[in-house]
């Protein structure tokens, strides 16, 4: 067995991955801000699989780190809500009501994390100008 680590690991750090599909688990739901100030829920998917399509500099895919931001905003709830239905077969309107960040945050993660994914990822630029791996689609696979 070769261990290979490259060049450009971190401790934690995100990677410019390929555009494709990728299997993932979600590991961990962070609920925040975001720059506007608004509620968000920032969840950290991590690759279980390596992906068909390589990194140029020839990295492993597997075990790296996907973020993907979901808006908490009343208006915009429908991107969890899609998400927690496929995982769980239940509407989010089954946990109806009034919760701390806290006590959402652990909801969401006993309820999601160690679920798994396909993920569409594309590359986008950000706004500082620097390419980032983005989720364009998750779909639930168990």
């Amino acid at each position: 067995m070769n261990i290979v680590i490259p060049e450009n690991v971190g401790g934690g750090d995100v990677m410019l991955l390929p555009e494709g599909v990728a299997r993932a688990m979600l590991d961990k739901i962070i609920l925040g801000t975001s720059s506007t100030g608004n509620p968000k829920a920032t969840f950290r998917y991590i690759l279980t699989e390596e992906m068909s399509e390589k990194i140029p500099d020839g990295s492993p895919t597997m075990g790296a780190v996907v973020l993907d931001t979901v808006s908490l905003q009343p208006q915009a709830l429908f991107t969890l809500a899609g998400i927690y239905k496929q995982a769980t077969k239940e509407n989010l309107s089954t946990i109806q009501g009034n919760y701390s960040e806290e006590e959402f945050g652990a909801l969401l993660n006993e309820r999601l994390c160690g679920t798994e994914w396909n993920l569409i990822l594309k590359q986008e630029v950000n706004r500082d100008g620097e390419p980032r791996t983005v989720i364009k689609k998750q779909t639930f696979v168990k």
